[in-house]
């Protein structure tokens, strides 16, 4: 049976030069986050639990089907949950939302009219293609939930970005927001076996502020519906 520790700083891991694993940071985000685990997990398994939990609260997921492990907070030998640690360079290719956009743009999946930008010089000659477009937005390619990002309009565009950072951007038209949708997907040896949906919220800025989910797809579609009404198809995911 495995034993997992839940590693929800895997970005950080990935692309911040001053992570530092098990700062005070750290451990305050994996005692907040943990019960993620929980929703997320079916398999038969141990859990390097850093906080504790209520037999009632342990209790109440598993009336409400999810897999509840086994607590070892103890435990010496485990495999780290959510990111895997195996090849910095790839995970770094495939969590990098260059590597997102490039396959955005070639699956006509949108970022149509955005763009990569080094300079204020290579800003300007893209928003000049778009004058329809007022407010703009700047993203770090290596960051997540929103950190680092820089917003500005057409008219108030300045270097003051290009003086603190360096590096390759995304640039794109910064859009009115009606519904934000994440997508996690499953992968077990190279295939997907499953997949679920939540809504992110995102504050004005750009920033990851929480989700909500259901305990299936379909409860998930009709949340949307009554929120929206619209009806999610199924995903094929080939």
């Amino acid at each position: 049976m495995k034993t997992y520790l839940v590693d929800l700083d895997y970005e950080s891991f990935l692309f911040d030069p001053s992570f530092q694993e098990n700062s005070s940071a750290s451990l305050k985000r994996q005692r907040e986050f943990e019960y993620i685990f929980f929703l997320v997990n079916k398999e038969n398994c141990r859990l390097k639990n850093c906080r504790n939990y209520s037999p009632d609260y342990l209790k109440k997921l598993k009336t409400m089907g999810f897999t509840i492990p086994i607590l070892d907070p103890e435990a010496s030998q485990f495999e780290k949950w959510w990111g895997h640690h195996h090849d910095l360079e790839l995970e770094k290719k495939l969590n990098s939302k260059l590597t997102s956009m490039e396959i955005g743009l070639k699956k006509g999946w949108g970022f149509l009219q955005g763009g990569v930008v080094h300079s204020l010089e290579e800003v300007k000659v893209h928003i000049d293609k778009y004058p329809q477009y007022e407010n703009w937005i700047l993203k770090n390619p290596f960051s997540f939930s929103g950190i680092g990002h820089y917003s500005f309009k057409r008219q108030e565009l300045n270097n003051s970005f290009f003086i603190k950072n360096s590096g390759a951007f995304l640039l794109e038209p910064k859009y009115e927001r009606v519904f934000d949708i994440g997508t996690t997907f499953v992968i077990e040896e190279g295939r997907i076996e499953d997949w679920f949906m939540v809504e992110n919220h995102i504050s004005p800025h750009g920033a990851f502020r929480g989700g909500v989910g259901g305990k299936t797809k379909d409860d998930f579609r009709k949340y949307i519906f009554s929120l929206l009404g619209l009806y999610l198809l199924d995903v094929k995911l080939l």
